[in-house]
């Protein structure tokens, strides 16, 4: 018979090894079930936290993505408004016809829309995102 840890040979029936003290008694059913039965639990324990994680992650991106959605509008449209002012001001001083402002000004309100469209469209990522994820 061989040691289970040193490898050297030992005789026939021995409890602990000659060489290096090891026991060579091999772990019965129930000690595998055991550290089995302890790694499940240590596993499961591990993904219940993790998922517990990841839903702060989730809750967290949906509420900035709305967030985000009033900010890009308000600087959006303030933007917008700013350059119609300015486009304004500058219409006075020069000679410009009424078909230029009035298409200009229009140019810049659907700026403006555009930057409605873009905070619907963040907006509503984060309501998505809190739908699938609360599912």
């Amino acid at each position: 018979m061989r040691c289970i840890k040193c490898g050297n040979e030992i005789p026939d029936g021995t409890k602990f090894c000659l060489y290096c003290g090891s026991s060579q008694e091999t772990p019965g059913v129930e000690h595998v079930a055991q550290a089995v039965n302890s790694a499940v639990n240590n596993a499961t324990a591990g993904i219940t936290n993790a998922y517990r994680n990841t839903d702060k992650i989730y809750t967290n991106v949906g509420e900035k993505l709305r967030q985000t959605a009033k900010i890009v509008l308000w600087v959006y449209i303030g933007y917008q408004a700013v350059l119609a002012l300015i486009f304004l001001i500058q219409s006075f001083d020069s000679t410009y016809t009424a078909w230029y402002v009035i298409t200009n000004l229009l140019s810049y309100v659907f700026g403006a829309f555009r930057g409605w469209i873009l905070s619907v469209v963040l907006y509503a990522a984060g309501d998505l995102i809190d739908t699938v994820h609360s599912k």
